[in-house]
């Protein structure tokens, strides 16, 4: 018996006051949703998300605790979200050039903004009003 992968609702009444709802909305399905549970969509920006933020934080940390298989799908979605930068930093150390992997990265929020509102039914829907409201 498989489960839905997870969503997140927001009102009419939301997305008409803040513009970010949506987004804001789908970040908060990557920041607290285990990754088992993800659709394939909601995969790939968990894992570039996640692995931007532990770069930006702390990349020996990151190469150390990431398990190979990881760090390959984990390139594949920075492919895939056109974050150069980062696809970078990851095939540099990937073939063993660390100095390369070193290299300044880019925001990746403007890649997971468009890829979020190209998938944004993956990860986000309008709450229905409710009739007895």
């Amino acid at each position: 018996m498989s489960s839905s992968p997870p969503i997140r609702w927001v009102s009419r009444q939301e997305l008409a006051w803040n513009e970010n709802a949506a987004f804001e909305a789908a970040l908060d399905l990557l920041e607290k949703e285990p990754l088992a549970s993800l659709s394939p969509e909601q995969r790939l920006a968990h894992l570039a998300f996640h692995a931007a933020r532990s770069l930006e934080r702390d990349r020996d940390a990151f190469f150390a605790s990431t398990r190979a298989p990881l760090l390959r799908e984990t390139l594949a979605a920075f492919d895939k979200l056109g974050a150069t930068s980062h696809s970078s930093c990851l095939r540099a150390f990937l073939s063993g050039d660390l100095a390369s992997s070193r290299a300044p990265l880019a925001p990746l929020t403007p890649h997971l903004r468009r890829y979020i509102d190209a998938f944004e039914p993956s990860f986000v829907r309008e709450l229905r009003p409710n009739c007895t409201a």
